[in-house]
């Protein structure tokens, strides 16, 4: 387990480059199916050749155990399966030691109706040494594959695609079906996804991996593999899906993708996408998308290619309109790609190429995107192709994770959707009520916000989320990272990190850097240490001082400066009345560094009077700007206690201060403490000390007072040893 993230030891047995810009398409049907292991189900070959029911929509044939699920197999091989049988899962089915062939052939495709009726099949093992695994090996036209529950299924072809309900998708319709955490899906050649390997023409709605799925070359996707129409007529809809990973053992799991070849072709959604000949049609829409790790198994340093939130690559060829993005959410960060077994730089351009929030690489005229939303930490919402052109059309590049989680403004070509319309939700749902009024027959779902991560995915499609604690930041640059901050569509809150402006020799000196959230101490100390933990909102600005002045103030060494840069943004009172710090179990307030470092001279100028009467003041008029730490401090909490009174807050002093900060943070907490707060103080600050980093908790230095990786990691270490009973109560 790294950071809190467990991964799958896949062995990619088949390392294939890619020779052509494209996928190339399937050269034929799926090899021979393998033998059934009949182990532990006796005298399977002496199984009825028939089921309770009759097969029709009223009186579906039942399928209730591994015996009769392996008969149906066998029928659809015997053509005995027309588009007008019906089946119906009745029980939960379990299949653990049992090798199971999976229904259908390009010769004998699955053509009828199966409605798993939210039923769930437990440890299927596919594994096909040929082409196209899954619990459907083959889909034809006509198919309706609905609501099928996969629970720690093993799905592997060594040849090409492999998905967890079908491995190749010719027609016909996936609808509400479900794969999850603990199932891997692999092809030890080309195509993986969640829920299908390869689709020429079909549609897949309302469905959800939450699992790994991996291809041995390329392709990989959270809900297909490859999509790749070749003929006209033959359209594409993947609709109202979500991939995400879940919380298994109070820590995020699964929604894990991964392929080989430098051109990986790997997304949230869909891999890759081609129109062969600019033939057929691709559209997906109202979906939602966090891979919680896109990993390349090249060797670290490799720069891999072709990575998107939502799709990896959209090729030549296409039609006008042919493929189209809409309405769809991807909160992806660069530091989910992984490339040999490393995070990669959060911002770094030399360890990926074409790789994007939507869509990696465009290599294609006449795609539309349209109402796309993704953080900030992408720095564009697509690649394109030198010399082609697409039709972006109200497209949201850019938000801070904060503004996803509906706390502030959403800006979507002229119109605003503020905090109190909805945010986020709003501006998705209009682009709901937009797709419906044009697609009846296919209705996108509403968004609502869903526990696990805070961001809105459409609702009724999967599970709700855990319930999880919620924690809320806010702070100076030690709490900041780029994308997890407030931001609209032309500007952010500045961040410090990641810190990427030091020369070469700075950037050594330092390493290892905080260049991912991940690697961050309130990320090491949520999702790390806490468990079912999740960051609600991050009211961080770098430069912030806790003290609201203007004008010019001189502090007792003689230095003069003007305080409007500390008016606005840049005061942690203003913030918190502008900004909110949103509705959390638990807030964190790492304030007072900047106070103290005021004109760079490290003075108490800004500390103020902690006297008893003093911060009652504050406490009687929160509201009130305070030119002081002290009372801006009680002011901060008092607010915040008002609109949160359960709410449990944590104090911590920075190591690099005086004895006049810790004396003061002492007396905020006792203070609020006697008023009924239930608030604690961390203090890294060594009694007898200015401006001195703890060497002893080891809180190490990236840039000035800015800890790097090993810092941030023993500051979570030492919170969690102080206080890790009392945040997980």
């Amino acid at each position: 387990m790294k950071n809190g993230v467990l991964f799958p030891a896949f062995a990619l047995l088949l390392l294939i480059s890619c020779a052509k810009e494209t996928p190339a398409p399937p050269e034929s049907g799926p090899s021979g199916p393998t033998s059934l292991n009949s182990s532990g189900i006796e005298d399977l070959q002496n199984v009825p050749d028939h089921f309770s029911g009759s097969g029709t929509k009223a009186d579906p044939y039942r399928v209730s155990n591994a015996a009769e699920l392996d008969s149906l197999s066998r029928w659809v091989a015997a053509g005995r399966v027309s588009s007008d049988v019906y089946f119906l899962q009745i029980a939960d089915i379990e299949m653990d030691g049992i090798a199971f062939t999976p229904i259908g052939s390009a010769a004998k495709p699955f053509v009828g109706q199966y409605d798993g009726a939210g039923k769930t099949i437990r440890n299927l093992s596919v594994a096909v040494t040929g082409d196209n695994a899954g619990l459907f090996s083959y889909v034809g036209s006509g198919a309706l594959i609905s609501n099928v529950r996969l629970a720690g299924a093993n799905i592997s072809a060594e040849g090409k695609y492999a998905g967890g309900i079908v491995g190749y998708l010719a027609g016909g319709t996936v609808s509400g079906c479900r794969v999850d955490a603990a199932s891997s899906v692999r092809s030890l050649s080309r195509g993986a996804g969640g829920i299908a390997g390869y689709v020429v023409s079909g549609k897949i709605i309302d469905s959800v991996f939450h699992g790994f799925a991996t291809a041995g070359t390329d392709c990989a996707g959270g809900i297909t593999g490859y999509i790749n129409p070749s003929a006209d007529g033959q359209d594409v809809l993947v609709l109202n899906c979500v991939v995400e990973p879940v919380y298994k053992d109070g820590h995020l799991y699964g929604a894990t993708l991964e392929t080989a070849n430098v051109s990986a072709f790997m997304g949230g959604i869909a891999g890759s996408i081609s129109l062969a000949g600019g033939k057929g049609r691709v559209r997906i829409a109202n979906c939602y998308s966090y891979p919680l790790v896109m990993a390349s198994s090249q060797a670290e340093g490799t720069v891999v290619n072709r990575i998107g939130g939502i799709v990896g690559y959209v090729s030549a060829n296409a039609s006008e309109n042919g493929i189209t993005l809409f309405n769809c959410l991807s909160p992806n960060t660069y530091s989910n790609i992984v490339i040999g077994g490393k995070r990669v730089d959060a911002l770094s351009s030399a360890s990926f190429s074409q790789a994007a929030a939507m869509a990696g690489f465009i290599g294609t005229d006449g795609a539309v995107l349209k109402r796309l939303f993704s953080t900030n930490t992408w720095n564009k919402c697509y690649e394109l192709n030198s010399g082609k052109s697409v039709t972006e059309e109200k497209i949201v590049k850019r938000l801070g994770d904060t503004n996803l989680r509906g706390y502030g403004a959403v800006v979507l070509g002229e119109t605003t959707f503020s905090e109190a319309d909805g945010g986020i939700r709003a501006a998705l749902n209009a682009g709901v009520q937009e797709w419906n009024a044009g697609n009846p027959s296919f209705p996108a779902r509403e968004w609502g916000y869903d526990p696990t991560f805070g961001y809105p995915k459409p609702m009724g499609v999967d599970e709700a989320g855990v319930v999880t604690k919620k924690v809320s930041l806010i702070g100076d640059s030690i709490t900041t990272f780029q994308g997890f901050m407030f931001s609209n569509e032309s500007a952010q809150m500045n961040k410090f990190y990641p810190y990427t402006s030091g020369t070469e020799a700075q950037r050594a000196q330092w390493a290892p850097q905080v260049l991912n959230e991940q690697l961050t101490w309130w990320w090491r100390l949520i999702y790390e240490k806490m468990s079912n933990a999740r960051l609600e909102v991050s009211n961080a600005f770098s430069g912030s001082t806790v003290s609201y002045y203007s004008g010019t103030i001189t502090n007792e060494y003689g230095t003069s400066a003007a305080g409007d840069s500390r008016t606005g943004v840049n005061s942690l009172q203003k913030r918190n009345q502008d900004y909110g710090l949103g509705h959390p179990d638990i807030l964190i307030y790492y304030g007072g560094r900047n106070d103290f470092g005021a004109f760079g001279n490290n003075t108490s100028v800004l500390l103020g009077s902690y006297a008893t009467s003093s911060l009652q003041a504050a406490y009687d008029n929160p509201l009130v700007l305070y030119n002081n730490y002290s009372q801006g401090t009680v002011a901060i909490l008092k607010d915040f206690h008002t609109k949160n009174p359960s709410a449990r807050i944590l104090m911590l002093l920075h190591d690099q201060m005086n004895d006049g900060y810790e004396d003061a943070a002492t007396a905020i907490s006792s203070f609020l403490a006697d008023k009924g707060y239930n608030i604690r103080l961390v203090n890294f600050h060594v009694r007898g000390t200015t401006n001195q980093t703890n060497t002893v908790i080891g809180i190490v230095k990236e840039s000035g007072t800015h800890p790097n990786a090993t810092g941030t990691q023993n500051m979570a270490n030492y919170i969690w040893d102080q206080l890790g009973g009392w945040l997980m109560e």
